[in-house]
């Protein structure tokens, strides 16, 4: 389990829960401070060849991830083409030798 330490609202408040409202985003501690941002606030966010999008700002965590920001993947899907996981987390079995769980995860994903 990953513990980015939200200190306010959940990743679950990401994306739009109401039709016709604004999405939701998750900010850093550090990004929200570094402009002077509070929960509530709306701000754009800019994606390429798309107007600029307004999100809410919903959750705030403290615990450094890859970004200072997180949106739903229906946002991500909306505004960004041709979406891909670029990290994948795996939980090994107590044991298991590192090498044979990289053969067994290159042999799935052809990396």
């Amino acid at each position: 389990m990953l513990d980015f330490g939200n200190e306010k609202g959940t990743f679950a408040d990401l994306g739009i829960h109401k039709a016709g409202a604004t999405s939701n985003i998750a900010l850093s501690r550090r990004e929200l401070d570094d402009h002077g941002w509070k929960v509530g606030d709306t701000i754009k966010l800019t994606f390429p060849g798309k107007p600029a999008a307004p999100f809410r700002i919903s959750t705030v965590y403290s615990q450094g991830i890859a970004f200072d920001f997180a949106i739903a993947n229906e946002d991500y899907e909306r505004y960004v083409p041709d979406v891909f996981d670029f990290v994948v987390y795996v939980a090994a079995k107590p044991g298991v030798p590192i090498e044979r769980l990289r053969t067994q995860i290159a042999g799935l994903t052809g990396a």
